[in-house]
């Protein structure tokens, strides 16, 4: 979650992307999967994006697949 929101003035830019990487724990670092979210993404992914940009002052949580 973006608690900032001077941060999330990028959220309005259409070529914005924000990728997430999931990764292990103990050191290692090695990445389990990750998900992009922006608005040139589709489904679920674009959607968050697209919720994001409206509710600037509230957190909005959604499940994604890792790839």
């Amino acid at each position: 979650m973006l608690k900032d929101p001077q941060r999330l003035t990028s959220i309005r830019d259409p070529h914005s992307t924000r990728r997430v990487c999931v990764v292990t724990g103990g050191g290692s670092g090695l990445v389990v999967g990750w998900c992009c979210v922006g608005a040139t993404e589709s489904a679920a992914e674009g959607r968050h994006w697209a919720q994001m940009a409206q509710e600037t002052r509230k957190a909005v949580a959604m499940w994604h697949t890792l790839r």
